[in-house]
């Protein structure tokens, strides 16, 4: 399953990547990665928080096409995976302390956060796990590469 908006998603981190380093590594494959996964998760909690009005404009695919009890059990497996490959980033991109321990922190939070989905309210926790997505998991896991790479 390769999620709508990959291609658009990656492209300006492929393009100012490569842009710098002149080169297509593993680096760059797990920062694409990340962002691959993290559309879905990001884009499908905001689906789930506003289903109703999804299902009056005659959206009909994931999530809105399944039971919400359903569909809230795949955010959780992304969420893992996204945690799994922002760790498999600091491996193969040479990162340091800041970069680790912020990775762990947005990633245990997302993984917490659409765990609670399965439990709590739906609509509440699916638009909590939206707004963490938003900016702050991304935004502030590049902001710690940048000063990971900056300061250490």
């Amino acid at each position: 399953m390769f999620p709508q908006g990959a291609l658009a998603g990656c492209a300006p981190v492929f393009i100012g990547y490569t842009a710098i380093s002149k080169d297509v590594d593993l680096t760059l494959l797990f920062l694409c990665l990340l962002i691959t996964i993290w559309i879905p998760l990001h884009v499908w909690s905001l689906m789930i928080s506003h289903r109703d009005d999804y299902k009056q404009a005659g959206i009909k695919y994931f999530p809105i096409s399944l039971e919400v009890k359903d569909s809230v059990k795949i955010l959780p497996v992304l969420a893992i995976l996204l945690f799994a490959a922002s760790i498999a980033l600091y491996y193969e991109g040479d990162f340091d302390l800041i970069y680790l321990l912020t990775a762990c922190i947005m990633g245990i939070l997302t993984v917490l956060s659409t765990a609670r989905l399965i439990y709590g309210k739906l609509s509440s926790a699916s638009w909590k796990i939206y707004k963490l997505t938003a900016f702050p998991y991304l935004g502030i896991l590049f902001l710690a590469m940048v000063l990971d790479k900056w300061l250490l």
